[in-house]
């Protein structure tokens, strides 16, 4: 289990670029051959999409730390910095793009709507965009986007990984 996601994690830690990230990723949510290692085990894929969203989210917690607010020439007045504000809404960003977090899905297998095989499918979904959202947070941090393209950077990637249909694997 898991190849799909260490892969692009290898990718990213190798310096590929956010777009060649995003390419392969959906080619192979489209039905490439590491799509089905993730949909092996429905429960580990569901499971992962909760623990790295999760991480994310003590990532994105620490941009108050990273970028600290800065002091005005206001009388007693802080301005938080714009990055920080960004990074801070990171999933605000990755959900306009019409993605469903965890606690979404979730909701939807408890209210009877969707069924555990199409858990699993959105739950990979999330999970390679959890694993290209710290790339964004990276570049944001080095300087090479600002806030505004930052938060459309992040939008625009959830609506593309969205649009791909992943295909019903069969299992063994």
């Amino acid at each position: 289990m898991g190849a799909l996601i260490d892969h692009l994690k290898a990718l990213a830690g190798d310096g590929a670029s956010i777009e060649d990230v995003i390419t392969v990723a959906e080619a192979e949510l489209a039905g490439g051959a590491l799509l089905a290692s993730e949909l092996e085990d429905p429960a580990g894929a569901i499971a992962g999409a909760a623990v790295e969203a999760e991480e994310l989210n003590l990532e994105v917690q620490g941009a108050l730390q990273r970028f600290p607010a800065s002091q005005s020439a206001g009388f007693h007045r802080t301005d938080l910095d714009p990055r920080a504000m960004a990074v801070i809404a990171t999933m605000a960003y990755a959900r306009r793009g019409g993605v469903y977090l965890p606690k979404d899905l979730e909701e939807m297998v408890a209210e009877g709507r969707v069924s555990e095989e199409w858990h699993a499918r959105e739950s990979v979904r999330i999970r390679v965009l959890l694993t290209i959202l710290p790339m964004f947070i990276a570049s944001i941090e080095r300087g090479e986007l600002i806030p505004a393209t930052f938060a459309t950077g992040i939008t625009e990637v959830a609506e593309r990984l969205g649009r791909v249909r992943i295909p019903q694997v069969a299992t063994t």
